[in-house]
């Protein structure tokens, strides 16, 4: 590969930058979840690495089709879109010294990060890229669950809290949320599912996360915050969130405190405010917490999947595998929500039903057993 210096370091306008953007949807997409501030700058490097290669003639087009053309042609044995990476890594090596290859640094980042975008992954930089040793990220613990939340004093940040204990969602996701999401919420459901489609994921729906869907559950406790979060948010916009007002069902359901719609960045501020108190939150940590708690009542993988989205090969979407999936969320409440508390009389039927017939129910399983028993020993339930 050749490495032209001027195609390297060739200043790009905000102009062309922006009509970058506004061209390709792709791009759009992989800058949902992005800072403002830093998404100009990540297109840049995207344009020059783009350019490069074109100029090489590895791809067959100049534009972010171009770059995804060669990670889908990857085998097992040939990653044509890592090999590509690292080749130009090695010719950059070749024409800059090394106080000089900060831009290629930031390139090979900036891909790395779009290539992950659609689902198509790269294993560690080795050498003058690799990243530097990070302290490795605490897994959260049911008890963190409310320190976190009585860490911080906005509800909004409280909700939020108790919704990633619940479901996992990803921060793309979470700023994607409408009202409508919530509608089972609003009906009063006691386990109110909450549910993703692929354009409203990681990905997009493009690619191998074509299809990809998230079917999650609410706890007691994050479906409590979500109802006094509805309070607060319609005292600041003075909309009311109503099941009978169709419009205010696509109202965006995170916002500021002054009623606008919350960005990327607003919501890591509210991060930030958090680790400033001692408590460093964020999301992907909840996506351990909720696989194990999961892994806990025995729900396989192919479930979890579907619980905290991630990519699905064959997605099933018979109503009777939702069923199971709520069954099973309701025997993980107890390693998800602090706040539960399980009845001793059914803690016991449980028991029995694991020890006499080999499987978990859910309380609403025990409930009705023991109500059968209270009607044949004492003649009422």
């Amino acid at each position: 590969m050749n490495i032209d210096l001027n195609t390297l370091r060739k200043d790009i306008s905000n102009e062309v930058a922006e009509t970058f953007v506004k061209k390709y949807p792709l791009i759009q997409t992989w800058l949902e979840d992005k800072a403002e501030n830093t998404r100009p700058k990540y297109v840049r490097h995207l344009i020059r690495y783009t350019e490069v290669l074109y100029e090489n003639k590895l791809i067959g087009s100049c534009d972010p089709e171009g770059l995804l053309g060669l990670a889908r042609k990857s085998t097992e044995e040939q990653k044509y879109h890592v090999q590509t990476l690292t080749a130009f890594q090695k010719a950059c090596d070749k024409v800059l010294p090394e106080e000089k290859r900060a831009i290629v640094y930031q390139i090979s980042i900036t891909v790395k990060s779009f290539y992950n975008q659609f689902g198509y992954t790269f294993p560690r930089f080795k050498g003058s890229y690799a990243y530097s040793p990070q302290e490795k990220t605490k897994i959260p613990r049911l008890e963190d669950v409310q320190t976190y939340i009585d860490s911080v004093k906005s509800l909004r940040t409280k909700m939020i809290v108790a919704l990633e204990s619940s479901t996992a969602i990803r921060m793309g996701s979470l700023l994607r949320l409408k009202w409508i999401h919530f509608k089972e919420v609003l009906e009063g459901q006691k386990i109110p599912s909450l549910r993703l489609k692929d354009s409203e994921l990681k990905g997009g729906g493009v690619d191998r996360y074509k299809g990809t869907r998230q079917l999650c559950f609410l706890t007691p406790l994050a479906k409590d915050f979500v109802l006094r979060y509805k309070v607060w948010y319609e005292k600041v916009t003075g909309k009311t969130i109503s099941l009978t007002d169709p419009q205010s069902l696509e109202l965006p359901f995170l916002i500021t405190d002054k009623g606008t719609k919350l960005t990327y960045s607003g919501l890591n501020t509210s991060f930030e405010v958090a680790k400033k108190m001692g408590y460093d939150f964020r999301l992907h940590p909840w996506r351990t917490f909720m696989n194990e708690a999961l892994m806990k009542v025995g729900v396989s993988k192919e479930h979890r999947d579907i619980f905290i989205a991630h990519k699905q090969p064959k997605v099933e979407k018979a109503y009777s595998t939702e069923l199971e999936m709520k069954s099973e969320f309701e025997r993980a409440i107890k390693y998800l929500d602090f706040t539960y508390h399980e009845d001793e009389n059914l803690k016991i039927i449980k028991g029995n039903a694991k020890e006499l017939l080999n499987k978990d129910i859910t309380d609403e399983e025990a409930k009705t057993l023991l109500k059968g028993l209270m009607i044949k020993f004492f003649g009422s339930g």
